[in-house]
């Protein structure tokens, strides 16, 4: 039996990441966070890209809602800090042109 570790899901969330939507043929996976630059920090529905997330990595199923989150810093017009937080860690990733 394979056992779902902590890093097994931070690689799929990065590979998630890293992919922008429609990058496979027949297939929404991914999501393209620099679509977001130019909106407003409050354009931002941190709940729609949970769910995404969740769609497109079936593991992230089982993990509870009250452990998994998705936050926004706007640091510059073409500068977006966001952090996931999966159960006790966390990790920062930039979005920028």
């Amino acid at each position: 039996m394979t056992k779902v570790t902590s890093k097994f899901i931070w690689q799929e969330i990065e590979h998630w990441i890293n992919t922008l939507t429609n990058a496979y043929l027949g297939s929404n996976y991914g999501i393209d966070l620099k679509e977001y630059l130019q909106k407003p920090i409050g354009a931002f529905d941190g709940d729609e890209i949970i769910a995404k997330m969740r769609q497109d990595i079936p593991t992230l199923q089982a993990i509870d809602n009250n452990n998994l989150h998705i936050y926004f810093k706007k640091v510059s017009t073409d500068k977006i800090l966001f952090y996931i937080q999966l159960n006790d860690g966390a990790k920062e990733y930039t979005v920028s042109l």
